[in-house]
């Protein structure tokens, strides 16, 4: 493998903007070089804190070490720099694109003094942080969610692929090279559902009703979150009940009545409310279990939209882990409206903490060259 180092030479590293052509800007020395120093930072990958990483029974998919998932996933780094002390951003620096698999390390020209070094990835692709960040603390600067449409309220879409890795408190020295490591790892978690969507219950009598009832699942969202987190980890605000994280396509399970889904998003350990999953689906208006509502939004192949939602209370959507969420059992024949926070659940279901999955990775990275 051959390996690279690439200098960032500047008193403040502002280097703003991405560029397809990996090219680093380097700045005339100036007046203030008795002043700075250098960090090598080697760049590592963490594994999953997800206890069946740690079960000597499960397979782990969770730590990157092939060249080929790294590249594709990863397309581009951003450094910032903080002073250990006033807690302000000291500079910006950006690599894209760039390839992890053939970097040894990056070396970093800085002030001398006690500094903090945070890196994220894939930034320049999503447009997810402000250019404007020198001057700020790290809980100003947010990492936001792309929005993924307008009809009936904001909606976000799924998390990308970012990574995250923090050094602190480093000694940086006066003309010496101090070397540091790094470990990135994902910022975001990852959720499947399942649902058997078949196993609809009367709640009236307790019994399934007939199936069929169902004629497909149609959407899946997550509603209670933020499309903003900050650098420290922790949400910025709650954003209001219109506002979901959104994935619309369900695939089918070998097993004709289940449908399963993923989705990807921010953490929410600090978030005050309880994270809901709200499900939407097209029922058969033919059926014998089907009662018309004024509220009902009737599709042009004649079917209704109805939807149910649960509550996630003891597991919490935490960077790098995978909870399997599997619905069981519908209660009830679905509501016509979007429902409101409230305390009860539409469903019953279980959750599995698992190790991550790889595969959506791989087909959601770019496998040609970068920006192309």
């Amino acid at each position: 493998m051959e390996f690279k180092i690439y200098y960032i030479v500047s008193l403040l590293l502002l280097l703003y903007g991405c560029s397809k052509n990996m090219t680093l800007e380097s700045l005339e020395k100036s007046d203030h070089d008795n002043k700075t120093g250098e960090l090598a930072i080697q760049i590592g990958f963490s594994e999953s804190d997800n206890p069946a990483s740690h079960n000597s029974h499960s397979k782990s998919n969770n730590e990157i070490t092939e060249d080929q998932l790294i590249d594709p996933l990863i397309k581009d780094l951003r450094i910032l720099i903080f002073d250990s002390s006033t807690k302000k951003c000291e500079g910006v620096a950006d690599f894209a694109p760039i390839r992890l698999s053939q970097i040894e390390k990056l070396n970093v020209i800085c002030d001398t003094g006690r500094k903090d070094f945070i890196f994220l990835t894939n930034v320049c692709s999503g447009s997810v942080m402000s250019s404007s960040l020198i001057g700020l603390q790290k809980a100003e600067i947010l990492i936001g969610l792309e929005k993924y449409g307008i009809e009936e309220g904001t909606l976000y879409s799924g998390a990308r692929h970012y990574f995250k890795g923090e050094v602190n408190h480093v000694l940086v020295k006066k003309e010496e090279i101090t070397t540091s490591h790094v470990e990135l790892k994902r910022v975001v978690s990852q959720l499947e559902t399942s649902i058997k969507y078949n196993h609809v219950i009367d709640t009236a009598t307790g019994k399934i009703i007939p199936k069929d009832y169902i004629y497909r699942m149609r959407s899946i969202a997550i509603w209670f979150t933020s499309p903003n987190i900050n650098l420290l980890q922790k949400v910025d605000r709650i954003s209001s009940n219109t506002s979901v994280i959104a994935d619309t396509f369900w695939y089918h399970a070998p097993i004709d009545t289940t449908f399963c889904n993923t989705v990807r998003l921010f953490p929410t350990d600090s978030i005050e409310t309880l994270t809901a999953i709200l499900f939407a689906a097209e029922i058969n208006t033919s059926h014998s279990a089907f009662q018309l509502h004024p509220a009902d939004l009737i599709m042009p192949n004649g079917t209704a939209i109805r939807y149910w939602w649960i509550q996630i209370r003891n597991n919490k959507l935490s960077p790098n882990k995978r909870l399997k969420l599997n619905i069981t059992k519908l209660n009830g024949t679905g509501s016509p409206y979007l429902p409101t926070h409230k305390p009860e659940n539409d469903a019953v279901f279980t959750i599995e903490v698992q190790d991550w999955e790889v595969t959506p990775d791989e087909q959601e990275g770019t496998h040609e060259d970068f920006y192309e």
